[in-house]
This record gives structure tokens, C-alpha cells and sequence, in this order.
């Protein structure tokens, strides 16, 4: 009985070793490969990326997903990754440039993923060179002979305060030299007294900071790889063989996150302005000058560039809407002037991270 057994089983042997016999279906290991153990889930950053049944374009999409969702890895093959979607029942495919890993493994054809930084809060302090016209041009033009003078101002911002908000204050002095004038028959009349007519301002003022990305180097090809030496040798012919020393190459260190500082930053902005009026003499006979606060609003707007991470560079443009103190007596009566604002113009420097 055991011999008839045994001669059974190698019988059985025999045909199952046979070309004509069925054979088990054989699983290549060579293209998939299991998930990177750092790499546990991964983030969606193309809007409608397809899923899709097999690691091939040609598939049948099962559905397209949104940017921003979070999928779960479970393999890879070539330039696809194997994933689980939450509210898809089945496996799916999806191209490993429409995702990156949230651990910052490195994927096929993606490369690390890194993570953004939101810059950190900072203070400027900013210098600012240019020319102030003042809007009651006759009333300033009889007293002083001009109404736009060249100006130096100072202040200071805090910007990054939320995304680009940004607040500050400014501070630029005008002082013009003059001489009184007479009011006769509704003209004005110089009377040779000295007279300096000062007009300051102080702007304290909210505002918005437009920043623009820079753009990302494009992602190397699926299947692409960098030219070695070798393969550039066989492109050129035989070469003689080079012999070079074995090099030690240090070990790679993890790439600390880093806020990029943007090139090119234009703002717009406004807030209160105070002006600061005073007309002075050294000429007793010149009488009680005229002196005053008045307060309105300012608008601004211009555009940095970032020479580095210290300095940047830009002009603005500042328009003050500012009335009182003038208009109740002497020129700026008879000419029906009381407004103590106008317009700034000129380039600025800011200091500070």
C-alpha cells in the first residue's frame, strides 16, 4: 500500500512539472514596491487629480479629488503611488507629481516635500526723500513765493503683522521762508517782514502688503535621470579609462524650513494725519503769528524691492486731505484757502528684518 502511495505522488510530481500543465500565477516584485516606512499619508497638491484603476494614464478614472486632501500611501510603482482615499472603497493610482508626502519622505518624481514657513513679524525703520506741494498754492505762493518744497521724513513700520498688514507712522517737517503780506482791496501786498511758515505733519497709518512667490524649479520627469560621466563617455565614443581617487562625501543634513523674502512688494494704505501749523517772525513789528493743529486723513501706496535681507528700496506717493487753521483771516481769506494737506511724492529706504 505505501509503495502504490509514493508512486501516485511522483507520478502527480512529474505532470505538474510539465509545459502543458497550469501554473500559479507568478507576482513581479521588481515594479511595486511598499510605501517608504516614514511615509504614512500624503497631501494633494493638484486640483482634480485623477485616481485610477491601474499605474497607467490609460486607466479608468475612478473619481478626482480636490487639492488639500489627504490620502494614505500603501505602495508605489514607477511614477504612481498606491493610495486609499477616504470615501473611495477601492484602491487607486495617482501620479506621484499631484502629491507630496506630509512626513517630507522623498517620492518617485517629486522629490522632498518641503514645508512652508509664515514669515515672522518685523519693524522697519524707513527713510523717506522726495517733494510736498501744498494744496493752498496761492495762499503759500504770496507769502513764501513757492508751495512744493523737497522734504526729508522718518518713521517706522511693523509688518507681517497678519499676512501682509502691515501699521506704522511718519513724521515730515516743511518749513518755508517768507515775508508778511497785506490784505488791500482783495490783493495781497508784501510788507518786508520776515516770516517762516512751518507745516508738519504726522501720519499714523494701517495698510496692506502684496507679496508674490517666487516660482519653483519644474520637477524632474518620471524615469528622468541626471547625465553621469559614464553615460556621457558612451555618447562620445570610447574613452580611455580615468582613474580617480575615492572621494568621502559628508553626510547629508536635513534642510532646516526657511520663509523666502520676496524681490518686488507693493502696498496701499491710509489712516489719520495730524498737521502742525506755525508762522513765526524775529521782527517784533510782524505782531502774533498764526499757529494751529488741524487732523484729517491720509492715503498711500508704492512698492519695495528687497536689495537684501536687510535693506529695501522703493518709492511712494502720500495724498494728506487736511483742512483748518488757514481760511479765518489774512491771505488764505482772500483767496479762499484753508486747507493745511497736499501731496508727497519720493523715494524711501527701509532698515530692518
Amino acid at each position: 500500500m505505501k509503495l502504490n502511495v509514493l508512486a501516485v505522488g511522483c507520478l502527480f510530481s512529474v505532470v505538474a512539472a510539465s509545459p502543458g500543465f497550469p501554473q500559479p500565477p507568478t507576482v513581479d516584485t521588481s515594479k511595486t514596491q511598499a510605501a517608504p516606512a516614514a511615509a504614512k499619508s500624503a497631501r494633494v497638491k493638484s486640483a482634480g487629480a485623477r485616481l485610477l484603476t491601474a499605474a497607467t494614464s490609460s486607466a479608468r478614472t475612478i473619481t478626482t479629488v480636490k487639492a488639500g486632501t489627504i490620502v494614505q500611501v500603501l505602495g508605489s510603482e514607477r511614477e504612481w503611488l498606491r493610495v486609499r482615499v477616504p470615501g473611495v472603497q477601492q484602491e487607486a493610482f495617482v501620479l506621484a507629481a499631484d502629491v507630496e508626502l506630509i512626513t517630507g519622505a522623498s517620492t518617485p518624481a517629486s522629490g522632498t516635500a518641503t514645508r512652508q514657513v509664515r514669515p515672522r513679524v518685523g519693524v522697519h525703520a524707513v527713510l523717506s526723500f522726495g517733494q510736498t506741494s501744498l494744496t493752498s498754492a496761492q495762499s503759500f505762493d504770496a507769502v513764501a513765493g513757492q508751495h512744493t518744497k523737497t522734504t526729508i521724513g522718518v518713521g517706522a513700520e511693523v509688518v507681517n503683522l497678519w499676512k501682509g498688514l502691515f501699521a506704522g507712522a511718519a513724521y515730515s517737517p516743511l518749513s518755508l521762508d517768507g515775508e508778511q503780506v497785506f490784505v488791500d482791496g482783495g490783493s495781497a501786498e508784501p510788507s518786508g517782514i520776515p516770516v517762516t511758515t512751518s507745516v508738519n505733519s504726522l501720519d499714523v497709518v494701517g495698510g496692506w502688503r502684496f507679496t508674490f512667490k517666487r516660482p519653483k524649479p519644474a520637477p524632474p520627469k518620471p524615469g528622468q535621470k541626471p547625465p553621469t560621466k559614464k553615460s556621457l563617455a558612451q555618447t562620445k565614443g570610447p574613452q580611455p579609462p580615468q582613474k580617480q581617487p575615492p572621494q568621502k562625501q559628508p553626510p547629508a543634513k536635513a534642510a532646516q524650513p526657511q520663509a523666502t523674502v520676496p524681490r518686488f512688494v507693493p502696498f496701499v494704505g491710509g489712516g489719520l494725519c495730524m498737521v502742525m501749523y506755525k508762522e513765526s517772525s524775529s521782527d517784533p513789528a510782524s505782531g502774533e503769528g498764526v499757529s494751529g493743529t488741524a487732523s484729517g486723513f491720509v492715503l498711500l501706496g508704492g512698492a519695495e524691492y528687497t536689495v537684501s535681507r536687510w535693506v529695501r528700496v522703493g518709492g511712494e506717493f502720500r495724498y494728506r486731505a487736511v483742512n483748518g487753521v488757514l481760511g479765518s483771516a489774512g491771505v488764505s481769506q482772500v483767496y479762499g484757502e484753508n486747507s493745511v494737506g497736499g501731496y508727497a511724492f519720493g523715494v524711501r529706504v527701509a532698515i530692518g528684518r
